[in-house]
């Protein structure tokens, strides 16, 4: 009799701690199905097409990425100060196939204008400028805006890493485009350094990236340490849904005036590079040299890793996979069939391997 309820017991603390316990998910080994040279630093995924800031070129460039293979590049927006032209943009999809771009000066200190591309299908659409329609920001207040990562979330509205500087004192802004009005939504890191708030704004803008799942679900990621969420937005409060990574940027302010100020981050060699698409989030975990050896502290030098970790919109874990090469960062197709790894971080003209994901659940 007291072996059957012993086992009982048994039954019910297990059961208990399977409760309590995190969802499992999968450990996977993939090995690159191609590999390919891309001439350029890709920042955007547009369907098959690759966009990125071609300095020397003065433009921006779009290149196809046809059977895992990196095509001709070809000019599809231009740098400067006239009609048509743009200084540094913001980019990400609007509604229905739509393409926005948002365009600020250099210095990144006022927003310029919105600009709405109809069709985004291919590279000859979206650089047809008929199909434009641009909407002048340059009367809204002074902006801090220096991050290149915004998402659409209405027809009129998007989300920016920034804040006017009369209300520096926020990480997000929601930005009006067609009614010229900014909301700056209330989120402020509590990393227990004490330091003035255009700083702290720096240090969680500058290095940060956005994207979102199209249906209410955004995830915002800071490279300089792995620091990571999923969150909703409820009126004009930021609600964290789940926190993938929960290491606050460690950095420390060396100088401080209001035409002159630095911070400098500790050498913590671990380092994340994420991705997201509509079906999942995706991250890089950069700790090593360009061997797999891993790194004692970070000089500031490129870093490497082969291990990605997959979540869903909901902040589960699904998959981790193990690659078979060691890359400074990862993009991944709107389409979640292909992952693609870069073999730096941010150099132009590297090699980049294709994996094959379609069947990540």
């Amino acid at each position: 009799m007291k072996q059957i309820l012993y086992f009982f017991i048994l039954i019910n603390i297990v059961s208990a701690c399977s409760e309590k316990a995190e969802i499992p998910y999968n450990a996977i080994d993939l090995k690159s199905i191609e590999s390919s040279r891309t001439d350029f630093c890709p920042r955007w995924m547009v369907g098959d097409i690759a966009i990125s800031m071609h300095y020397r070129g003065r433009n921006y460039v779009g290149q196809v990425i046809e059977n895992n293979t990196w095509k001709k590049a070809d000019n599809i927006f231009h740098i400067g100060h006239g009609h048509n032209e743009f200084n540094v943009i913001s980019l990400c999809r609007g509604q229905e196939n739509s393409l926005l771009l948002l365009n600020s000066p250099f210095r990144g200190n006022k927003l310029l204008s919105l600009t709405a591309v109809e069709k985004a299908n291919n590279i000859t659409e979206i650089s047809n400028v008929k199909t434009w329609k641009k909407y002048d920001l340059s009367n809204l207040p002074t902006f801090k805006c220096t991050s290149q990562w915004m998402v659409s979330l209405s027809d009129s509205t998007i989300l920016v890493l920034g804040a006017p500087f009369n209300a520096i004192g926020h990480i997000f802004s929601v930005i009006d485009y067609k009614h010229q009005t900014v909301l700056p939504l209330e989120y402020w890191p509590e990393d227990g350094v004490k330091c003035d708030s255009l700083i702290k704004n720096e240090v969680y803008d500058d290095n940060a990236k956005l994207f979102s799942n199209g249906n209410g679900r955004y995830f915002y990621e800071n490279d300089a340490e792995r620091f990571s969420f999923v969150f909703s937005i409820d009126k004009n409060k930021i609600n964290i849904v789940k926190n993938l990574y929960s290491i606050f940027p460690r950095y420390e302010v060396s100088d401080f005036s209001k035409e002159n100020f630095q911070y400098i981050h500790h050498n913590n060699p671990e380092k994340m590079e994420s991705w997201a698409n509509n079906k999942f989030i995706y991250t890089l975990l950069t700790e090593c040299d360009k061997e797999g050896n891993k790194l004692d502290e970070w000089n500031g030098s490129n870093i490497y890793g082969n291990i990605v970790e997959v979540y869903d919109w909901n902040g589960n874990k699904k998959n981790t996979l193990h690659l078979d090469k060691y890359g400074g960062r990862i993009m991944v197709s709107e389409d979640n069939k292909v992952l693609y790894l870069f073999e730096e971080r941010y150099a132009e003209s590297q090699v980049v391997w294709s994996y094959d994901i379609a069947s990540l659940k």
